[in-house]
């Protein structure tokens, strides 16, 4: 299920159901680009390292 222009996931509940304790009410998926930005940032703090 499309959740807005950013996140995609899987609702798990249906509309009017109660939430109870502990129960996953929806999942959310990172984009794509996740992986990306995670290797821009380890490369970051590698460059930042370098410096010291």
């Amino acid at each position: 299920m499309h959740m807005n222009g950013n996140y995609s996931g899987k609702v798990n509940n249906k509309d009017g159901a109660y939430a109870t304790k502990g129960r996953t009410l929806f999942v959310i998926e990172p984009p794509p680009y996740q992986a990306k930005l995670q290797q821009a940032q380890a490369a970051l703090e590698g460059a930042k390292a370098q410096l010291v």
